[in-house]
C-alpha cells in the first residue's frame, strides 16, 4: 500500500482519488514546458538533437495523412452499413 486512503466509488468525481501524482504528473503545465524546453536545448547543444530534413518531414506528413484517411474511410463504411454508437467497437 502507498499509504493513501481509498475513497468509495460513490463519492463525487472530484473527490475520487485517481492515485498519487508523481514526477511530471504532479507538475503544472508551465513547469513541464520549461523542463522540456531545457532538455531540447541541451540535446541540441550536445549535438544529439534530431533535426528533420525536408524529405523526412514530408514522409511523416504523408504517413499521418494516410492514417487519418483510413479512419475517415472506415467511419464512412460504418455509417453506410447503419452501425451506430457503441456497436462499432
Amino acid at each position: 500500500m502507498d499509504g493513501t486512503i481509498p475513497i468509495p466509488a460513490t463519492a463525487p468525481p472530484e473527490e475520487q482519488q485517481q492515485g498519487s501524482e508523481r514526477g511530471f504528473a504532479a507538475m503544472n503545465p508551465e513547469r513541464r514546458r520549461e523542463l522540456a524546453r531545457r532538455g531540447g536545448k541541451a540535446s541540441h547543444a550536445q549535438g544529439k538533437g534530431h533535426q528533420f530534413t525536408a524529405e523526412e518531414a514530408s514522409a511523416a506528413g504523408k504517413k499521418g495523412w494516410g492514417a487519418a484517411s483510413r479512419r475517415r474511410r472506415a467511419m464512412r463504411l460504418l455509417v453506410a452499413a447503419g452501425v451506430e454508437g457503441d456497436e462499432q467497437r
